[in-house]
C-alpha cells in the first residue's frame, strides 16, 4: 500500500505496479485493512477496507491477484467497520 493506492509485484519484489483498478480512492478515504484468503495460492482472493472520518467504510474483494477490484459493500454504517479479517471454515457443518 502507498499514498497512491495499492502496488503488486509478480516476481519477488523486483518489480511493482498499481493494483488499483476498480478501487475509488477518493482524497479522504484511506487502506485500513488488507487480508488474503488461506487459499489465496489457489483462489487469488483479497479484501481491502477503505475507512473515512465521518464516511461509510468501503470494502473491496479481488478474486484475480489485484489485477482488478470489486466494491462489494459501500453501505457500512460511519465508524463501524475499522479492520477485517478472515476465518476459515474448511469441515464446518451445519446444526
Amino acid at each position: 500500500m502507498t499514498l497512491d493506492g495499492l502496488i503488486r509485484s509478480e516476481d519477488g519484489g523486483e518489480n511493482w505496479a498499481s493494483a488499483s483498478r476498480g478501487i475509488d480512492l477518493a482524497p479522504l478515504y484511506d487502506i485500513t485493512g488488507l487480508v488474503t484468503s488461506s487459499n489465496y495460492t489457489t483462489d487469488h482472493t483479497a479484501f481491502v477496507l477503505l475507512t473515512a472520518y465521518a464516511q461509510p467504510a468501503r470494502l473491496y474483494r479481488t478474486q484475480d491477484s489485484g489485477r482488478s477490484w470489486q466494491l462489494i459493500d459501500s453501505d457500512v454504517s460511519t465508524g463501524a467497520l475499522t479492520a477485517i479479517g478472515l476465518a476459515r471454515m474448511d469441515g464446518c457443518s451445519s446444526a
